[in-house]
């Protein structure tokens, strides 16, 4: 997937990485076990940017307002951070495989780092 590029280092900002699957395949994979930085901050401000996002640009945060649509709700503030918070959702997703890695025989590989302190 990086095969482009000779840097040690890369951030790859997938919220599916932690997912035990994910791991298991890197590691057999690649020829250096990999490791991890979760990076976190407090729920409020998880939903304060992805609603500033939404109504900052909504072409690209759209999915949200569209899954709303097709449910026929209306596009509040309140019925999107409910969208976001459901099962499917992205906040709902992601703390969802970040909670299985950290459950999982690869927790060693994560190291958990405030998002203010990044």
């Amino acid at each position: 997937m990086y095969a482009f590029t000779e840097k040690p280092i890369i951030l790859d900002k997938s919220r599916a990485w932690p997912h035990p699957e994910n791991v298991k395949l890197l590691i057999e994979l690649l020829p250096y076990t990999p490791k991890f930085i979760a990076v976190v901050r407090d729920l409020p401000s998880i939903l304060a940017s992805f609603i500033t996002l939404i109504e900052k640009n909504a072409d690209s945060v759209s999915f949200v307002d569209r899954e709303l649509a097709k449910q026929g709700k209306v596009c509040s503030i309140e019925n999107r951070c409910a969208f976001l918070f459901s099962s499917g959702g992205n906040i709902y997703e992601s703390w969802y495989t970040l909670k299985m890695a950290f459950d999982a025989a690869y927790k060693h590989l994560f190291h958990v780092i405030e998002y203010d302190e990044f």
